[in-house]
């Protein structure tokens, strides 16, 4: 994961890269958003014990993290990649952090798919960049709003929702 702090908030971005720092981000999330997933992630890994290292390199912030716990990191940046507002669903990462998401493998499909999305937008609009991230905007938009459609179904929300 990766993070790039700014004194504007409009300018800070998060995203996630496989395998090393030097790979394309898979996902990337801008804005005032950014800096509130990045607190969250950060102090969600401490609060659980998670070993992580970081990395200062390039004016980013890179953090390692253990590979389920990246896959679950990657699985809730596509999720929240079209919501405004993204720490609504704070309690999915920490649940699939703690290996306590039911349906998970689907989850997994749904990232699978966006990448497939990705490369079907390729052929249709002859484009083979998309920008700064591996998948296309379009795809990381319809993967994450399946994502949270599944989520909400599953009524996950429902306990934080009552404290907020």
């Amino acid at each position: 994961m990766f993070y790039k702090d700014s004194k504007n908030p409009k300018r800070c971005h998060i995203g996630i890269r496989y395998p090393g720092i030097d790979s394309t981000p898979l996902i990337i999330i801008g804005g005032h958003r950014a800096r509130e997933i990045y607190n969250f992630i950060i102090q969600l890994l401490d609060n659980n014990g998670v070993k992580y290292s970081i990395i200062e390199k390039n004016n980013k912030t890179f953090v390692e993290l253990p590979l389920a716990t990246g896959l679950a990191t990657s699985i809730f940046l596509l999720a929240v990649y079209s919501s405004l507002r993204p720490l609504r669903y704070a309690t999915v990462l920490e649940k699939m952090i703690l290996g306590r998401m039911p349906l998970m493998k689907y989850f997994v499909t749904i990232m699978e798919l966006a990448t497939e999305l990705s490369n079907y937008f390729d052929e249709r609009s002859h484009a083979h960049m998309h920008g700064r991230q591996t998948l296309s905007r379009d795809s990381a938009k319809t993967a994450s709003k399946m994502m949270i459609q599944l989520i909400d179904g599953m009524g996950l929300l429902r306990v934080k929702e009552a404290i907020h």
